[in-house]
């Protein structure tokens, strides 16, 4: 019998435990011992009876431990696919230990893809995934976000994160990662030669992370892009430490910092310094605290860089007076080509013209903003005023003149109450008592802008209500005219 004669599904009942499992099928039905097999096809027999080991080993760890048998897994060891995407499916602690516990088993799974997106994984379950990212020589992706791995699971995975000879892109966004943990695992990478891309978006690195990065800028030649947004490094200067590493750098290329309360005057010179003395292309601050000095100094160090290409400063303290310093660094000799100021932001007319200008010779540039401010732009909205205005048109509004009431006469009540405070069920009692035409949710948002902390409790200033009211609608009251009668003593004269 030749090899080709052997169909690849020669296994049945791959889950069955009977002894009909040791013996596979030809295309014409008769059985063949595996001995006799292996004579023939030793290689593919071989890999056989590893599939069949696995998928005996998973099965019988899920029926012991009562853990439900994930069917993408299965797939996985059954037909050998290198991608595993297991995203939003509740795998728990145990079930991951299974898992990787079966992949570990020679020959290793050669997956090249594992997401486990928001999962319940926690640091028990990390032990046989650091192992197997230790032994794989195939695995590039890791995907943990969302996980509740901590700071103990990302120690666990730091020691096969540090001899990974494959691993490309690891992502450990919302974690809940602490400063220990990150420090232990930013050290891994000081040996891990071959990570390109890391995230740790959305935890909780500050000083002590920030250190342990000034040993992994000197000894590790791989890392590319470095994405630390949404954590503390204001704190403690971090990020002044952070940026130091930095400058001379020759691999970093694309950092993001966003969402870290950044700004001051020592975080600007340190940010100058690693912008113009390390190989930058990219760099995110959005959403941070930088206002004009900051951005001048960004602006300085951007102009004088001989790589950077993108700058985003979306979020930040921007305003007409600043908003053109970047744009000017187009003029430049500079390779910058692409400025975000955010989706929302307005650029000034002067920044906008100035654009305009450059766009003429050149016009590769990209700058993304919102919208130009017009040139009379619309004031300030009053809540204020706005209730004000609509509490006196509801109460003038009522067709019959005998119901149409003066709320100045109203306000004007008010200034004579002995205290300027009221709690808000009486100042809305009054109301009721006035018969005057009211919206109730209305007078509800009116007492709120204009609610005050007295005696650690929540009043409306009616003073202060009634004088705002009265300065915008003055009120004189009436005088009232007698009314004309008979005149008596005439009557009884003529009588």
């Amino acid at each position: 019998m030749e090899e080709d004669n052997i169909p690849e599904n020669s296994y049945t009942n791959l889950n069955d435990k009977s002894e009909s499992n040791a013996t596979l099928s030809s295309e014409n039905g008769n059985e063949i011992v595996e001995e006799d097999l292996k004579k023939l096809s030793p290689n593919f027999v071989e890999n056989r009876l590893d599939i069949k080991e696995k998928l005996n080993f998973y099965n019988s760890q899920c029926f012991c431990h009562s853990t439900q048998k994930v069917s993408k897994v299965l797939k996985v060891i059954t037909e050998g696919t290198d991608f595993l995407n297991l995203d939003d499916y509740c795998i728990a602690t145990l079930q991951c230990k299974i898992m990787f516990d079966t992949f570990i088993m020679n020959p290793i799974t050669p997956l090249i893809v594992i997401s486990l997106k928001n999962n319940q994984i926690e640091p028990f379950g990390i032990d046989s995934l650091s192992e197997f990212v230790a032994r794989s020589e195939s695995l590039e992706q890791l995907i943990l976000e969302s996980s509740k791995i901590g700071s103990e699971g990302a120690k666990i995975l730091s020691s096969g994160i540090s001899i990974s000879t494959s691993i490309v892109y690891l992502n450990l966004v919302n974690c809940n990662i602490d400063d220990n943990g990150g420090e232990i695992l930013i050290k891994s990478f000081t040996t891990n030669h071959v990570c390109q891309e890391l995230n740790l978006s959305k935890n909780f690195l500050s000083f002590k992370t920030a250190l342990a990065f000034q040993d992994v800028c000197e000894a590790n030649k791989s890392l590319v892009k470095l994405d630390l947004s949404h954590n503390s490094f204001y704190e403690d200067n971090a990020i002044d430490i952070l940026l130091k590493s930095l400058q001379g750098n020759e691999t970093v290329s694309h950092l993001d910092l966003s969402w870290n309360g950044l700004g001051g005057e020592s975080f600007a010179k340190s940010l100058l310094k690693a912008i113009k003395l390390s190989k930058l292309r990219s760099i995110k601050l959005e959403y941070n605290r930088m206002g004009k000095f900051e951005i001048k100094k960004l602006a300085v160090g951007v102009r004088k860089s001989e790589t950077i290409e993108e700058v985003y400063i979306g979020g930040n303290l921007l305003s007409k007076e600043n908003d053109s310093l970047l744009i000017n660094v187009f003029q430049s000799d500079s390779p910058l080509n692409m400025i975000s100021y955010g989706r929302w932001y307005h650029l000034s007319r002067d920044a906008y013209s100035l654009l305009q200008d450059i766009r003429w010779f050149k016009p590769s540039i990209k700058v993304i903003f919102k919208d130009v401010i017009l040139p009379n732009p619309p004031k300030d909205v009053n809540m204020l005023d706005i209730y004000a205005d609509r509490a006196k048109f509801l109460a003038m509004s009522p067709k019959k003149k005998k119901l149409q009431k003066d709320f100045g006469a109203f306000m004007r009540g008010l200034l004579n109450l002995p205290s300027s405070y009221l709690e808000k069920l009486e100042f809305l009692d009054m109301i009721e008592k006035s018969k005057m035409k009211h919206d109730v949710v209305l007078i509800d948002q009116y007492c709120d802008e204009c609610s005050v902390l007295f005696n650690g409790r929540k009043t409306v200033d009616v003073h202060l209500m009634a004088n705002h009211y009265l300065s915008r609608h003055p009120y004189t009251p009436k005088k009232k005219t007698k009314k004309k009668g008979k005149n008596l003593s005439n009557f009884n004269d003529s009588a």
